[in-house]
């Protein structure tokens, strides 16, 4: 609701020139100037501009001509990146490799300096970049410029290439060091005019420092030739150019002029580079003394020293922006200003879809957006709820919503223009008039004007209004133009010093190389010709490059299963790849983020079509984690990136599993902290890892440290790590339980001593585990323990006495490298022994119950098929009866399990096993010896509270004797009801479940 304000109040507020809103409506300050009868208001606008540091070159429209030469006498060389530094309409370069500030700065400190020339040359000029075909002697024609000229010319689209004239110089210091100069000042003449060297030749300080790429081109026809061409870019929206092209709109106007920032005016990343790089923006930013900014992703992902300084200078304006920080402030949602007598309000909107995509907006820690559309409908009804004194008759939305909803805010009635952030081509000067005849008379008004910005322009947009006597100011044009930032703009000496010295050591590390050519691995391609014979590989593709990182990932994090989103690279590397490429590949805001998920969740990422994640650690076609398959109860470590876990689709299936299966503890997130304490961003901690590893091989490229990148490359499940793990398995506490169909004849038998058809039980059981994997072989040994004390009413007394007092130790080996290919899963060969003891069990109608010792093996094949079955084993067994010493049993065994939900929707769970002896029979043979035992086991499990189950369950003893008297079937039901928990420590992966 609006704040009511007594008139009385109101025109003192008028006379102070003091603006007040509602107070839902944070607003910046506003100001008031003397109206003129006509006058005009100017916003100056730009956004998406990546910092002061940043400047587009554009080398890649050249490369249509040399990628799809038609000319069969001409053969294109490689091209070798390098700097040259420009003062105006001259450049110096070096042929003897990357010319560095420092190099530059101390060539000029070694007097004294000698010039020869000027040598004429021939230059191919676009609005992106010169060609320069070098040392072209006067006597012979530039073939090389002459070719390009018509290749570009074939292609089409560059009708802005022309042909001009320079000169060429050689400068030697007294060190008898050189260097070269070229002047592109020219004439359309014949004659060349005579250039004069640069008079500022010993300050380098007003030189700028631009890429450039030499190019070798060789004619193949006789007589061959080969001409160097050096390109030298030509800046695009440079960021100090920027600047100073938008003081510059201001000053024309400073009264009349608003200076917005549409987001994205700073550097992402978390490098010393980077950071560097991001202070100087946010002095360059404070000196523009900006009006208010909308933040965008580069704002909103700040460490907190930098987002305070920039908020500190900059009024930050977002209306639907909620911090979730208790130290950050809510910013600003409108700008209100009088310009003029004429009101004028800006309303801030930041786009929520791409935010949160990029982990800022929803997460925990960081920031929650509101709608869009939502918030401005708000912002607009409270405009209008606001006195007729302080109504703006000058609306803007500015936003960087840039999906489908912007033609819904451009629509929404009460909105004058709305200016909206777009990385778009740049052009030259962009003008647009809009016709405001009529406007006054429509029901529904949209918007009268979008205006978009690009980080290569600066707009400015200009609404012109006639200031009626007693009557709201009526708007008369709406003009906006945008200007393209380009290297003939003005651009401050001193600063672009402090930025060459900036960017000259960011060179010096982005220069680094960090992985070394990977076709001498030898590659084959991944996917469906993975089993074709090798092949080379000249370039990292983006299917090889997400293997690579997710590997990376998973052998480095110490996780048990990584899982990321389709990341590809930019561009294509052939050779060594330098560090500045492989930073550019991946993005700044993903951050390293540590799941608990269940193996149930597991099972559910794997199955989603859209997107395809890639994963390390665990196949999703074998259910297998580490080799091992996948419980569904079980808790697994994973890690992954805010941004996957932000996809709709990873997001449904976490959030899902979240509210199901909370008494699991999946709902465990957290980023990945540093040694620092900060969050690990996925390009630093990849990073870091090469840098360890060439500092591992002495920081060379040597066939060993080739060698040691093979398992990312190309993962094998061998290549999984060792791990241990520590279980507690089939604890329970049973209450009760009935039995029947027992025979008198077997009251030695075990499950059989209780002839009565019902009793009462209170008893447990329990099973311990130590278990270790590797990728060769697996050990498990088991403590398995279990008591009952039965009571029931015998000739009317109550009889108590023990039916379980047993201890079994287990040992297991499983050879996982000799397993046997088969559809589904492999066959895996095991091992097993166990020994079997009882205590000195209770006595019964005064008949003696021998104590049990026995001692079993068990070899044979298991195979994990994955879905509803869990393990299939099958095999021959030995037992030998150590009561009766030498009498040895052999047999053959069978065993499976089966487990599936009671409902999609359900955490309940019906879990059945088979587990079936045939022992052979031996002369040694006594009545009470069984040769058949099988035991069906089916039940229910419900989960209660974090790692507490209700187990109800029946076990159907089958057996029959091994002597022709006994050999009649016989069985016993059990049913069971009972709590139960399970535990398990994994040290290795960090994991308790």
């Amino acid at each position: 609701m609006p704040l009511v304000i007594p008139r009385l109040f109101l025109s003192m507020l008028a006379v102070m020139a003091v603006q007040e809103v509602p107070r839902n409506l944070p607003a910046i300050a506003s100001e008031m100037t003397s109206p003129d009868p006509e006058t005009e208001v100017h916003i100056v606008y730009t956004g998406g501009t990546r910092g002061a540091s940043f400047a587009r070159v554009d080398f890649s429209e050249l490369a249509p001509a040399f990628r799809d030469i038609e000319n069969p006498d001409i053969k294109p060389g490689d091209i070798t990146s390098d700097n040259v530094f420009r003062s105006g309409s001259w450049f110096i370069y070096t042929d003897q490799g990357p010319l560095t500030l420092e190099d530059f700065s101390d060539f000029f400190q070694q007097g004294p300096l000698q010039t020869t020339g000027p040598e004429p040359i021939s230059i191919l000029s676009t609005d992106y970049a010169h060609v320069i075909e070098m040392k072209t002697p006067t006597n012979q024609s530039n073939w090389a410029l002459d070719w390009l000229g018509e290749s570009l010319a074939k292609l089409g689209g560059y009708e802005d290439a022309r042909r001009l004239n320079g000169w060429h110089y050689r400068l030697s210091n007294g060190a008898g060091t050189q260097l070269y100069m070229i002047d592109l000042r020219s004439s359309e003449g014949p004659e060349f005019p005579r250039g004069t060297p640069h008079p500022d030749l010993k300050r380098p300080d007003q030189w700028e420092m631009i890429p450039s790429a030499a190019l070798k081109v060789q004619s193949l026809t006789a007589p061959a030739e080969t001409r160097q061409l050096l390109v030298v870019g030509r800046p695009l929206g440079d960021g100090l150019r920027r600047l100073a092209l938008q003081k510059q709109l201001r000053e024309q106007h400073p009264k009349q002029t608003l200076n917005l920032d549409l987001g994205n005016a700073l550097e992402m990343g978390v490098s010393e580079s980077v950071r560097e790089r991001r202070a100087f923006s946010l002095k360059q930013i404070a000196d523009l003394h900006l009006d208010a900014l909308i933040p965008g992703e580069a704002e909103l992902s700040l460490p907190r020293a930098d987002f305070e300084r920039l908020a500190e200078s900059t009024p930050i304006l977002a209306m639907n922006l909620v911090p979730l920080n208790r130290w950050r402030n809510r910013p600003a949602g409108l700008l209100l200003k009088r310009i003029n007598g004429i009101q004028v309000a800006v309303i801030g909107i930041v786009d929520d879809r791409h935010f949160a995509l990029s982990g800022l907006g929803g997460s925990q820690d960081l920031w929650h957006i509101e709608d869009p559309t939502e918030t401005t409908r708000k912002a607009i009804r409270d405009l209008a709820a606001l006195p007729d004194e302080q109504k703006p008759a000058y609306v803007v939305l500015a936003t960087n919503v840039s999906d489908e909803r912007l033609q819904t805010l451009r629509h929404l009635n009460g909105i004058t223009v709305v200016l909206a952030d777009l990385f778009g081509t740049p052009g030259e000067i962009l003008a647009e008039t809009a016709s405001v005849s009529g406007t006054s008379r429509a029901r529904s008004r949209a918007s009268l004007m979008l205006a978009r910005s690009s980080p290569a322009r600066v707009g400015r947009l200009s609404a012109r209004y006639t200031i009626l006597p007693e009557a709201s100011p009526r708007l008369n044009r709406l003009e906006n133009e945008a200007r393209l930032v380009t290297d003939e703009l003005f651009c401050d000496p001193s600063a672009r010093d402090t930025l060459n010295r900036i960017k000259a050591r960011h060179q010096k590390i982005g220069r680094e190389l960090l992985l070394p050519d990977i076709r001498e691995l030898h590659l084959s391609r991944p996917g469906p010709q993975a089993d074709s014979p090798p092949r080379d590989v000249h370039f990292i593709d983006g299917a090889l490059w997400q293997q690579f990182l997710t590997h990376v990932l998973w052998k480095t994090t110490h996780s048990e299963a990584v899982f990321l989103r389709p990341i590809s690279p930019a561009t294509r590397a052939i050779g060594a790849i330098k560090r500045s490429t492989i930073e550019g590949w991946l993005e700044v805001g993903d951050r390293l983020v540590d799941l608990t998920v269940s193996g149930k969740t597991l099972k559910q990422l794997a199955a989603l079509e859209q997107p395809q994640l890639s994963w390390a650690g665990f196949d999703p076609k074998t259910g297998a984690v580490l080799g091992t398959g996948v419980n569904d109860d079980e808790i697994y470590r994973v890690t992954t990136t805010d941004t996957t876990t932000h996809l709709p689709s990873v997001q449904a299936v976490l959030s899902g599993a979240m509210m199901r299966d909370r008494w699991q503890g999946e709902a465990a997130t957290a980023m990945r902290p540093s040694a620092s304490g900060k969050t690990v961003p996925l390009r630093e901690h990849l990073v870091n890892c090469l840098l360890a590893l060439k500092g591992n091989h002495h920081g060379t490229f040597s066939k060993a440290y080739v060698e040691s990148l093979r398992p990312w490359f190309q993962p094998s499940v061998w290549d999984t790590p060792a791990r241990w793990s520590l279980r507690l398995e089939d604890g329970e506490l049973s209450s009760q339980s009935l039995q029947s169909g027992t025979d008198p004849a077997f009251s030695q038998v075990r499950n059989t001593r209780v002839t009565a058809p019902s009793s009462q039980t209170l008893g447990g059981r329990g099973r311990l585990a130590i278990l270790f994997e590797s990728p060769y072989w697996a050990l498990e040994n088991q403590l398995r323990s279990v008591y009952r004390r039965q009571t029931l009413v015998r000739d009317g007394q109550n009889v108590s006495q023990e039916t379980d007092d047993e201890v079994s130790v287990r040992s297991e080996i499983r050879l996982k490298r000799l397993g046997i290919p088969f559809p589904g899963a492999p066959l895996i060969p095991f091992g097993s022994y166990a020994y079997t003891t009882e205590f000195v069990p209770d006595t019964f109608d005064s008949l003696t119950k021998p104590r049990r010792s026995e001692l079993s093996a068990i070899t044979g094949l298991m195979t994990a098929p994955g879905g509803i079955f869990r393990e299939w084993r099958f095999g021959t067994a030995l037992r030998n009866d150590l009561a009766n010493p030498g009498l040895l049993e052999p047999g053959l065994y069978l065993s499976g399990g089966f487990e599936r939900n009671l409902a999609p929707v359900s955490q309940a769970k019906i879990r059945t096993g088979l587990e079936i002896y045939q022992y052979l029979p031996t002369e040694f043979d006594t009545p009470d010896r069984l040769g058949l035992l099988g035991t069906l086991t089916s039940g229910l499990s419900i989960p209660l509270w974090e790692r507490f189950t209700l187990n109800v369950s029946a076990d159907w003893f089958v057996f029959s004797g091994k002597v022709p008297a006994t050999q009649q079937f016989r069985s016993s039901l059990e049913f069971r009801a009972g709590l139960g928990y399970s535990l398990a420590w994994k040290p290795l992966h960090g994991v308790w479940f």
